[in-house]
């Protein structure tokens, strides 16, 4: 399957050290750096992992990337803060021959590079399947498309569409009505566990056209990268 990834990207940097004891000059604690790195996240993470999962897959994204920076306690894998450094992004440019793909996928943090512009024209010139994961909060304005939000994404809807996928963390998911539970996990990190979700319902919905085999692949997978820390690639 040959898929159009569109969509805001970043930058995950994680920061390790150990606490040893409380900052003198606050209450906060104070770690002692150790060392670091550095993964792909948002669409990127969206993307290697539709790769992952068999896809052939086109990317477009924005060149200034976000950075979100995430400070690591290394003795226990508690995250102690996350710093955004966040960048807004110059607008997608509709640069494609759509017809090669079997489906498009949007990624939107809204950082800038999706706009609902751009999610309506898309819709009239692609007539396949379109798959979103989005903040945004107007879903009924965009009819025929796939989306996946979260439980506080759902709450802050202010219209909604029928073919909408809300995910609840260590419940589930839902969709049109039916819940689809998740087999419990020892969750070490929740980081990128959405843009997983994302990438496996998209890869089986396409190979059987079925979402509920869709979503409990989805949830398998999502629940698998949360044993991680960090983004990672399922299989």
């Amino acid at each position: 399957m040959n898929i159009l990834v569109i969509g805001d990207a970043c930058i995950d940097e994680y920061r390790y050290g150990v606490i040893t004891r409380v900052n003198p000059e606050s209450a906060a604690p104070l770690m002692s750096y150790d060392d670091s790195e550095e993964r792909l996240g948002m669409a990127l993470n969206v993307a290697q992992n539709l790769k992952s999962l068999g896809a052939d897959v086109t990317l477009s994204t924005s060149e200034d990337m976000s950075r979100k920076i995430r400070y690591i306690n290394r003795r226990t894998g508690e995250q102690l803060l996350r710093v955004d450094i966040d960048v807004e992004a110059v607008p997608y440019e509709f640069s494609y021959d759509y017809d090669e793909y079997d489906a498009i996928v949007i990624s939107d943090y809204n950082k800038g590079y999706v706009t609902e512009e751009t999610v309506k024209v898309l819709r009239k010139e692609f007539s396949g399947p379109i798959y979103m994961d989005t903040k945004k909060t107007n879903l009924g304005d965009f009819p025929g498309i796939y989306f996946k939000i979260n439980e506080r994404e759902e709450l802050a809807c202010t219209s909604m569409t029928e073919t909408v996928v809300v995910t609840y963390g260590a419940l589930g998911c839902s969709y049109k009505g039916h819940l689809y539970p998740v087999k419990a996990v020892d969750v070490v990190d929740v980081c990128g566990a959405g843009d997983v979700f994302l990438a496996a319902m998209v890869v089986k919905h396409l190979e059987t056209d079925d979402m509920g085999v869709a979503l409990d692949f989805a949830n398998e997978k999502a629940a698998l990268s949360c044993q991680s820390l960090g983004t990672v690639c399922v299989s």
